[in-house]
């Protein structure tokens, strides 16, 4: 019996969760034994990451559809008989589709969603992508009911298959606090940490406005914000600056800018702040629990797929920043609920394994063949 033969494909130039998801994923596939072709874009990221792979590459200069990148696809799938294809970007669809259907192939298509999308797609050309679609995995049952709601896939054809994490990463025993060598920090000092990109939508604000809160009580903390924000955003990044500038904050923010070793920095916090207002799963805040980290979240959907109230987390809605300065001072104080949140974190990490990640796919593989 030959290794199964898998098409991946994320035509994206970024650099975020889903692209860094894909590359896991693929060495997830060849530590099982699968053989593995990569679909992605020229010098982008994910090129550059997959580069010590042992895989194949088909590499095109965008995800449009046009004679050069139709071309790749359709050299590859002709002296490639694939088992699966599976695309985590809903563009590539209009690329894989149409070569699809070209060359009159029934190769199973399996798309993995993990974002969602304000746009409905239930016109006649969403009609004629989504149709070939065999399966879609969605990443929590927030991205499954967008999908639901805004394509014309039936029920039955939609499941939910979480995101993993490689928990032995997380819980290595690391005794060197890098940050808080790096920026000369005691021990005695408590140390807030944000991961994540800068935008909008990620709640920095509250955490600013909650510390405004907390600056009366005259705490020996300082607030790590790793992550920067995309090209687009940097005004957004820098409104943030001044916002903590403006009301004399200076003294306990660190903005450390995009870091890539996450694991590495997280023995640094003593307490993770996730006040994101919409997220379709929080892998930053799973990877904080997965390293024992008692957490404040904002409990918004996708996070309350994750976090379990009063257990693994303490919680506040969205805006409400006087709640979360609340929750944060509470923690500061009370030894006792920080361990047992960390034990209660990392046990809640468990769940989302790598191991119990690729019993499903493998399943989901199987059952489309």
């Amino acid at each position: 019996m030959h290794a199964m033969r898998v098409l991946a494909s994320c035509l994206s130039r970024s650099w975020g969760g889903m692209e860094m998801f894909v590359i896991s994923s693929i060495k997830l596939m060849l530590a099982d034994g699968y053989s593995v072709c990569l679909a992605c874009i020229k010098d982008s990221p994910i090129e550059r990451e997959s580069k010590d792979l042992p895989i194949d590459r088909i590499l095109v200069d965008s995800p449009s559809l046009n004679y050069k990148n139709v071309n790749a696809f359709i050299k590859n799938l002709k002296s490639n008989d694939y088992d699966i294809i599976h695309t985590h970007y809903s563009k590539d669809l209009w690329i894989i589709v149409p070569v699809l259907k070209m060359l009159g192939l029934s190769t199973p298509l399996l798309m993995t969603k993990h974002l969602g999308s304000a746009i409905k797609k239930k016109d006649i050309l969403h009609r004629f992508i989504y149709k070939r679609l065999n399966h879609a995995v969605a990443i929590s049952e927030v991205i499954r009911k967008n999908i639901l709601d805004t394509t014309v896939m039936d029920e039955k054809d939609v499941s939910v298959v979480y995101n993993f994490i490689d928990n032995k990463e997380y819980r290595n025993d690391r005794s060197e606090k890098l940050l808080r060598k790096e920026y000369k920090i005691d021990d005695s000092t408590i140390v807030l940490g944000m991961v994540g990109r800068i935008t909008p939508a990620k709640g920095h604000e509250d955490v600013i406005n909650a510390i405004k809160e907390l600056d009366k009580n005259d705490l020996n903390i300082k607030v790590f914000v790793i992550g920067g924000a995309s090209s687009d955003e940097i005004g957004f990044e820098e409104k943030l600056k001044s916002l903590v500038k403006e009301y004399g904050l200076d003294k306990y923010f660190i903005f450390t800018g995009f870091r890539s070793n996450i694991a590495d920095l997280l023995p640094s916090f003593d307490i993770f702040l996730f006040p994101s207002h919409a997220e379709a799963f929080g892998l930053s805040l799973l990877e904080a629990m997965s390293a024992g980290l008692p957490n404040v979240v904002c409990f918004s959907e996708g996070v309350k797929e994750i976090a379990i109230e009063n257990v693994t987390s303490l919680t506040y809605d969205k805006d409400d920043y006087k709640t979360l300065a609340s929750q944060i001072l509470k923690l500061i104080n009370d030894k006792d609920l920080q361990a047992k949140l960390s034990e209660n974190s990392v046990n809640r990490a468990g769940d989302f394994s790598t191991e119990a990640y690729q019993e499903e796919i493998s399943k989901l593989y199987a059952s489309l063949l």
